[in-house]
C-alpha cells in the first residue's frame, strides 16, 4: 500500500501564527495494514499512564512532581502528552503517597514500590 491510498483527504490549519497540516485517513485501510503488519493498534481508549518523576533544584532539594505543583516541566510533560493524545497523569502525593512513597524510591528507580503505590490510581502503565 502506498501512503496516498491510506490518506482521504488532507488540509492546511492556521493557529496562533502557526501553520498545521491536518491529515484524515481511511481508517478501515490503516487498521488492516496495522494488523497485517502486526504492529499494536490502539482503541478510542488510550491507555493512562502516571509518571512518577523526580526533579532536583539547584540547591540539590529533590521532589516528586505531582498533580499539585505548577512547574515549567510539569506544563511541559502535559503539554506534549495531550499534544500526543496519551493521557497522563501525576500523583497526588497525598499522604497515603506520601507514607509509601519517597524521593530516594522515584530517583533511584526502584520498580516495586512504584507499582504498589501506582495501583490505587487505577494505570494502564507507570
Amino acid at each position: 500500500s502506498s501512503p496516498q491510498s491510506l490518506l482521504r483527504s488532507y488540509r492546511f490549519a492556521f493557529d496562533k501564527g502557526r501553520t498545521y497540516y491536518v491529515a484524515e485517513f481511511d481508517q478501515a485501510k490503516l487498521n488492516e495494514l496495522l494488523q497485517r503488519e502486526m504492529l499494536p493498534l490502539w482503541g478510542d481508549r488510550r491507555p493512562e499512564t502516571i509518571v512518577w518523576l523526580a526533579q532536583e533544584d539547584e540547591n540539590e532539594t529533590r521532589i516528586i512532581l505531582d498533580e499539585s505543583l505548577n512547574t515549567e516541566l510539569q506544563h511541559t510533560l502535559k503539554q506534549t502528552a495531550k499534544e500526543r493524545g496519551v493521557p497522563l497523569s501525576l500523583p497526588l502525593m497525598d499522604l497515603t503517597d506520601n507514607v509509601n512513597i519517597s524521593t530516594y524510591d522515584v530517583w533511584g528507580r526502584f520498580v516495586e514500590p512504584l507499582r504498589k503505590a501506582s495501583t490505587r490510581y487505577s494505570v494502564d502503565n507507570i
